[in-house]
């Protein structure tokens, strides 16, 4: 399918990160599946953007359009990622940062480390220390 997605591995290139670093990222199945069949060119990119800020682009003109609020692809996309699995309490900082490509810890516990603190703290109040009865 071209040189950026591995649908053998099931995997794609994200070439233009936030960070700088290239990485290769897991495909859902479901996507594998859809992507089934698909004529990729070569050298070209896959869903018709140049780079990530078409896709703000494209969304914000959409929303002024049908009269809905602008959320960038870092609000629906990143942020939305490591808030979701923090709050669900499924995932430590540490996996958020690797699997949603930050380069530093750092920047996951500056904006995100309150989330996973609420859930400890959610633990520690629901821990009954009263004797059961026999």
């Amino acid at each position: 399918l071209g040189k950026e997605i591995d649908i053998a591995q099931g995997r794609a290139m994200i070439n233009a990160t936030k960070t700088g670093t290239k990485r290769w990222i897991k495909l859902h199945p479901d996507f594998l599946e859809a992507m089934q069949g698909i004529d990729i060119e070569p050298d070209k990119p896959v869903f018709g953007y140049k780079d990530r800020c078409s896709v703000n682009t494209a969304v914000r003109r959409l929303c002024e359009k049908h009269g809905l609020e602008y959320y960038s692809s870092h609000q629906w996309g990143r942020k939305a990622f490591a808030t979701r699995h923090l709050v669900k309490g499924d995932k430590t900082l540490k996996w958020i940062k690797e699997a949603g490509g930050w380069k530093t810890m750092r920047m996951v516990e500056e904006h995100y480390a309150h989330l996973e603190q609420s859930i400890v703290d959610e633990g520690i109040v629901s821990v009954s220390f009263k004797k059961e009865k026999e």
